[in-house]
């Protein structure tokens, strides 16, 4: 996954902390704070190890908040969206989540590729949350 417009995407996430700051939507500062940090590394330059954190990052708060509709704007900034990612926010009852040893899995899946990408990211984010 890459960013397709680090300007567009720091510029929808500066507006995006404003409004929570000034508590015109939902979320805070907490979620602000969130925000921010999920952003601070976008890449200058091509530097392809900060655009990952900064995707990973991204990905890391559509999964802890799927409701929050301000949030998913942040996703048209960055190339190939998390397809669980929608269908966990649309569900009309909570997902059904499953921990394992080596990961948390969000049930249903049911596409191979939907649950390598779902797996790759809970092994991240069981590493680094």
């Amino acid at each position: 996954m890459k960013i397709l417009n680090a300007e567009g995407l720091a510029q929808e996430g500066f507006v995006l902390i404003r409004a929570l700051l000034d508590k015109r939507i939902e979320g805070g500062e907490s979620l602000a704070l969130q925000v921010a940090e999920a952003l601070h590394n976008i890449p200058v330059r091509e530097n392809e190890f900060t655009e990952q954190m900064t995707v990973e990052r991204v990905l890391e708060l559509q999964v802890k908040h799927p409701e929050h509709k301000q949030l998913r704007n942040l996703m048209r900034w960055v190339e190939g969206e998390l397809p669980i990612v929608r269908e966990v926010a649309a569900a009309k009852k909570p997902a059904e989540v499953m921990q394992t040893e080596e990961l948390m899995v969000v049930e249903p899946v049911t596409t191979d590729e939907k649950q390598s990408l779902l797996k790759r990211f809970a092994k991240f984010a069981t590493r680094n949350l």
